[in-house]
């Protein structure tokens, strides 16, 4: 986030390669301080931090990360790209700023911020001559969040765990996972009438939810806390139990699995 040191990165850049034609912004990432606790308000215990009392400082901090660590970087490297073969901008995303997590507004918040100003740089470029994507990842393990997904001896945190048994290939992504979608993007014989575009790189979303698969709508009755809840009253009661029973937007329902 800083200009002058931007600057001299594009600097050498160019003293070294001569030109500049595909800009990768790969700034970004969760604020640890900024997550709000729980998943539901109603979960807060005695004394607990929720949504109302977090320090929005650290949200900003979240923001500042994911959008104006695009925003910038566009600046100072995007105005050597006009007039280059091939010039092109690609920014990350996240599928989160599509269906939101519990826990981190601010991040989804962020990478909503991402891809709008990615389709704003599209057409704002267009007839410049410069194509602007962004990939938006899913569930992905990096070395930035093992700690948040994993305990010290290795096991996973429960709603790591949770999660991986959200997802229908029961997996996080891998880093090389990824390496497809930004050739794709970047590479103009595949690509070259492509701009604006979000580029999910995640598993299928489930249009259905079948006995022994969470739905991945994540429909107000998913409870990330394994408690135990019923179509009935579609609300969490919260009794640290097993969930026995849930729907998805799409109408169908299912079993959870296991006891988390």
């Amino acid at each position: 986030l800083d200009r002058e040191s931007l600057i001299t990165a594009r600097e050498e850049i160019l003293a070294h390669y001569g030109h500049l034609n595909i800009l990768v912004n790969c700034a970004g990432g969760a604020v640890k301080a900024a997550q709000v606790p729980q998943d539901y308000f109603c979960e807060a215990g005695e004394g607990e931090d929720t949504f109302f009392s977090i320090d929005l400082e650290n949200v900003h901090r979240e923001l500042d990360l994911n959008i104006y660590g695009t925003m910038l970087p566009t600046q100072v490297f995007g105005e050597v790209l006009k007039g280059q073969e091939n010039a092109n901008i690609v920014n990350i995303s996240s599928m989160s700023a599509y269906h939101p997590l519990t826990r981190i507004p601010g991040y989804s918040a962020g990478k909503a911020g991402v891809a709008s100003f990615t389709e704003w740089c599209a057409i704002y470029f267009a007839k410049s001559g410069i194509r602007v994507n962004a990939v938006a990842p899913g569930f992905f393990h990096t070395t930035q969040n093992h700690a948040l997904q994993y305990n010290e001896d290795g096991t996973p945190k429960p709603r790591t765990q949770h999660i991986v048994d959200s997802t229908p290939m029961g997996s996080f992504g891998r880093i090389e996972d990824l390496v497809g979608g930004f050739l794709y993007l970047v590479d103009p014989r595949g690509s070259r009438f492509v701009t604006g575009t979000i580029l999910p790189i995640t598993h299928t979303p489930c249009t259905g939810a079948a006995k022994g698969q969470q739905c991945t709508h994540y429909c107000h009755l998913n409870c990330f806390h394994g408690c135990k809840v019923t179509e009935k009253s579609g609300k969490p009661l919260c009794k640290k139990g097993i969930m026995t029973t849930f729907a998805g937007k799409c109408g169908t329902t299912g079993t959870e699995r296991k006891l988390l």
